[in-house]
């Protein structure tokens, strides 16, 4: 986990706010890993780009996941996983 780059709200089932990790993991293996095993946590796709950066969108309980992931510059990848209420009534993070 990146704490500078991490600010997460709340608790439990109920948290919001961004979470970035750094997995020795390919992109292409973080991206099929998430698209996997979210469903089988109650999260129902919205959609998904597998690109560059590529981003999946997931919904769950009136909250929205927006996961986006990329190679990291040396090994590995880059992901930041943002939870927020759907339509946007959690605070700004600055």
């Amino acid at each position: 986990m990146d704490n500078s780059r991490t600010l997460i709200f709340g608790s439990g089932d109920t948290w919001y706010g961004q979470l970035s990790l750094d997995s020795g993991h390919s992109n292409n293996a973080m991206f099929d890993f998430y698209k996997q095993e979210l469903t089988g946590f109650g999260w129902l796709e919205v959609t998904s780009v597998r690109a560059p950066v590529s981003v999946l969108t997931y919904e769950r309980q009136g909250r929205v996941l927006s996961i986006q992931i990329e190679k990291a510059s040396i090994t590995g990848s880059r992901i930041t996983l943002t939870v927020s209420p759907r339509g946007g009534s959690a605070p700004t993070m600055n």
